[in-house]
């Protein structure tokens, strides 16, 4: 899987690197194999993160993590049955859509739950993959599998 990070400056070296393990075991997790699957990942502090829920969502206040898919698929294993019949990136590749996570409600997170900042950054960046390749949490068992296979993958990677 690649990620573009978007030039930010806020995606440090570690962070980049966090990332780049997440989206490893997530695609070794789903067992997905080629075409690659590209997104982008950017992180920003709390009022750009307000900024982009307003904008988006309607929402006037920060929140830990946004995803955006660029694809609309119901879920990955349709995708995966369909043999990929989708527009591919001038590199070959599946643009699944956008991440946004926010450093700042991370940290305060990762505090209220007694855990260090890299485990709450790597449970954010997994929920927002798990997003772009159709898992959701609007129903008991989505939410039951979904959050099964992000504590799974945050536990692989750390």
């Amino acid at each position: 899987m690649i990620i573009d990070f978007e030039q930010n400056v806020l995606a440090t070296k570690e962070l980049q690197e966090l990332s780049k393990k997440i989206a490893k075991e997530t695609v070794k997790q789903l067992g997905l194999v080629e075409p690659e699957f590209e997104f982008s990942l950017c992180f920003v502090d709390k009022e750009r993160m307000r900024l982009i829920n307003f904008q988006t969502m309607e929402e006037d206040k920060p929140t830990d993590v946004l995803a955006f898919p660029f694809l609309e698929f119901g879920c990955l294993s349709e995708l995966v049955a369909s043999n990929f019949p989708l527009d591919l990136t001038e590199s070959g590749n599946i643009f699944l859509g956008d991440v946004v996570v926010c450093l700042e409600i991370a940290a305060s997170q990762a505090l209220e739950m007694g855990h260090s900042e890299q485990k709450e950054l790597a449970i954010l960046i997994t929920h927002g993959i798990l997003h772009l390749l159709g898992f959701t949490h609007y129903e008991s068992d989505d939410t039951e599998q979904m959050f099964a296979l992000q504590d799974k993958i945050v536990a692989s990677v750390l």
